[in-house]
């Protein structure tokens, strides 16, 4: 085997390992949101994300400068599903929690930023889990038009890469 054939061999290798490596790690960088029993919880996994506040408005960032881009949510409950660049969740007491893309700069990746209502209970627990803590239950959540009723208390959604 000549010096090129070994070159290109090892090249192919670390080429192979690379996208078996990317197949293998689940990639799930930016994990499902779920709507729960009057509460949101959000949790980063892996340690690769942190949860951040705006300063003193009620908006929340998941950080996460290494990650891809979030490029949509899906969000579905009981089987109905709406997809979108956001999703408002309405409470029972008519107060709303928004879950959407932001982009600080334009050299920066979209992430997800979840806006809440004044007057609710927000802990950011480790830097990892965002919780928002409401007296209302969800009752629905939209995406532009499309709407959907909650089931069962429960919304799931999931950021899209």
């Amino acid at each position: 085997m000549t010096t090129g054939q070994k070159i290109t061999l090892g090249g192919a290798t670390i080429l192979l390992l690379g996208a078996l490596y990317y197949v293998l790690d689940d990639h799930e960088e930016r994990p499902p949101i779920v709507v729960e029993d009057g509460s949101v919880t959000l949790t980063a996994q892996k340690g690769r994300s942190q949860w951040r506040q705006h300063g003193a408005d009620r908006r929340y960032e998941q950080h996460h400068p290494g990650g891809r881009d979030v490029d949509g949510f899906s969000a579905e409950s009981g089987g109905c599903t709406v997809s979108g660049d956001s999703i408002v969740i309405t409470l029972s007491d008519g107060s709303t929690i928004t879950v959407s893309m932001h982009r600080s700069f334009p050299w920066i990746k979209d992430h997800t930023d979840v806006t809440v209502p004044d007057g609710v209970a927000t802990t950011i627990e480790n830097l990892v889990r965002l919780r928002v803590s409401v007296d209302a239950t969800p009752r629905s959540f939209a995406s532009g038009s499309t709407s959907c009723d909650v089931v069962g208390e429960r919304i799931d959604i999931v950021q899209l890469h």
